[in-house]
């Protein structure tokens, strides 16, 4: 027998309380946390089998893993993607949103061929939020958008003329992300009129991506 328990305490997770638990303190709030629940929560001791782990997420910088992953479990039980499918190996800190104070984090949720990405940021994981699942843009606000953008990336903004209606497409995915491309006219510093090709990617509501090319 003592040959045996030897064995098990040098398997992981079997000898120590390790894993990932799902606490609930007296005011309703869920938390996940890598050690057993304690003070107000130590009842709700809920072990999650197979929980996303720090360790897990090896895209992620080590000071974030353990509220990074808090978060991943949150969305695997509260948000509806992610309840489908959540990919930790997809887990990271975006380089162009969120700030040195409240980065902004992503991973990709629901069906794998094409997945959803849900973003979050330090501030939602500290406050307890939870992202709700995408809605995409209607096509009339993301026609508006991207002659906004066209516009704002014209050397004379006055001069833009945006096709939103003969050039125009408009195509959205079940993850929320869309896009909207569109032919513009615009005239540069020589006062000459050249013709572009205008593709406008929004995630959900928001514009992500604005690409600007000469039209061939």
């Amino acid at each position: 027998m003592r040959y045996l328990l030897a064995i098990l305490a040098m398997l992981p997770g079997l000898a120590s309380a390790s894993g990932i638990y799902k606490c609930v303190d007296t005011a309703g709030r869920v938390n996940f946390t890598d050690t057993p629940c304690g003070g107000a929560a130590a009842g709700s001791n809920e072990r999650i089998v197979g929980g996303i782990r720090p360790a897990d997420l090896f895209m992620v910088e080590p000071r974030y893993q353990n509220d990074v992953a808090k978060m991943l479990n949150r969305l695997s039980e509260q948000h509806s993607a992610c309840r489908q499918r959540i990919d930790p190996n997809t887990a990271g800190k975006s380089s162009t949103q969120g700030s040195a104070g409240n980065p902004s984090f992503f991973v990709q949720c629901g069906d794998s061929q094409v997945p959803e990405v849900v973003r979050f940021t330090m501030a939602d994981i500290q406050g307890g939020a939870t992202p709700s699942a995408a809605v995409a843009v209607t096509e009339r606000a993301a026609n508006r958008a991207c002659e906004q953008a066209a516009k704002a990336r014209a050397l004379i903004p006055a001069s833009v003329d945006f096709s939103r209606i003969l050039d125009a497409n408009f195509v959205t995915r079940p993850n929320g992300i869309s896009t909207f491309t569109s032919t513009l006219t615009a005239t540069n510093g020589f006062g000459a009129e050249n013709r572009f090709f205008i593709s406008c990617t929004f995630e959900g509501p928001t514009l992500a991506d604005v690409s600007v090319k000469p039209f061939d």
